[in-house]
């Protein structure tokens, strides 16, 4: 999937969002990053999905990022796209919030750019950057970021996983598949993807057994959406096998979190979904603060929004 395709994804699916939503918010947001001409994103499709900062080559200066991001996989892509976001918005290295403008660690510069990335372009060698990113790292917004997605996870794990609206394959859906099967037809991936990343199950019609299969399948699905979701806070509380964190990983498994909920067909009216939508509004609300200060030509930016604590 070309990264033309996938904004044009990213617009089909927030328009059937209402305006006000934080979905729609952070999708705009998105949309217009990945469209924007004075922060360069070039973007690779791949297994190992990252986002990396891009230098110019002669200066250094930031211009922009590079985001790999998974096939099929539109949660996957806002993640990525966030940490785009986030560079963009505070300008520290990818940290979630903003640090000031003030670290004394060195950046150190590869000598070549980013397969697929713009030319005349380099990135900062994965030692140094870890090492700066790590003097940015403010003890007040950790426990206030540890304490959110702490209780997100109280939210996720006591919630009562009901289906959403429609858990079933449509009547088309179904033809669809059966077709794409019958065929052999090299779509069926994709198509079986999109299925999975919206949750939905092929409803049994079977006279004596139906009920008892399609609650089965329904039942299984609802503890994968669980198991997914706690599996994201955990990541953003210590990603990577330590190398992630609140620091680094709290936007984007936040925003990854809120588009699969969208996906899944779920709303306001589900305690977990209003649970994300919280802590997702506020890191949005603190990014936006960022890039509004830009917009003004502030330097020492003294009221970017700081991490604050939601109750759930």
């Amino acid at each position: 999937m070309k990264i033309s395709l996938n904004v044009a994804k990213l617009k089909s699916i927030v328009a059937g969002a209402a305006s006000a939503t934080t979905f729609a918010k952070i999708a705009q947001e998105l949309i217009s990053l990945a469209e924007s001409r004075d922060f360069k994103i070039s973007y690779c499709e791949a297994p190992n999905p990252n986002a990396m900062p891009l230098y110019d080559a002669v200066s250094k200066k930031l211009i922009g990022a590079h985001v790999t991001y998974r096939k099929n996989d539109m949660p996957n892509f806002i993640h990525e796209m966030t940490h785009a976001s986030v560079l963009k918005s505070y300008q520290c290295d990818l940290i979630n919030y903003y640090c000031g403008t003030t670290n004394t660690v060195p950046l150190e510069y590869g000598s070549t750019k980013i397969d697929g990335s713009y030319d005349n372009t380099v990135s900062a060698l994965g030692v140094s950057l870890i090492s700066r990113r790590k003097a940015w790292y403010r003890s007040d917004c950790e426990r206030t970021l540890q304490g959110n997605l702490q209780g997100l996870m109280r939210v996720a794990e006591s919630g009562n996983y009901v289906q959403s609206p429609e858990p079933y394959m449509s009547v088309d859906e179904k033809k669809r598949l059966k077709e794409l099967k019958g065929n052999g037809d090299i779509r069926l991936l994709d198509f079986l993807e999109d299925m999975n990343e919206r949750g939905l199950v092929v409803k049994s019609n079977k006279f004596l057994k139906a009920s008892e299969i399609n609650k089965t399948q329904i039942d299984m699905e609802l503890t994968r959406r669980k198991n997914w979701i706690k599996d994201r806070i955990n990541y953003g509380l210590n990603g990577m096998s330590g190398l992630g964190d609140v620091h680094f990983e709290y936007d984007t498994v936040v925003n990854q979190m809120l588009t699969q909920m969208h996906l899944w067909g779920y709303d306001s009216r589900y305690e977990l979904f209003r649970a994300i939508d919280q802590v997702a509004l506020e890191a949005y609300e603190r990014r936006l603060s960022a890039l509004e200060i830009q917009k003004l030509g502030g330097i020492t930016r003294p009221v970017i929004a700081i991490p604050r604590n939601i109750t759930f």
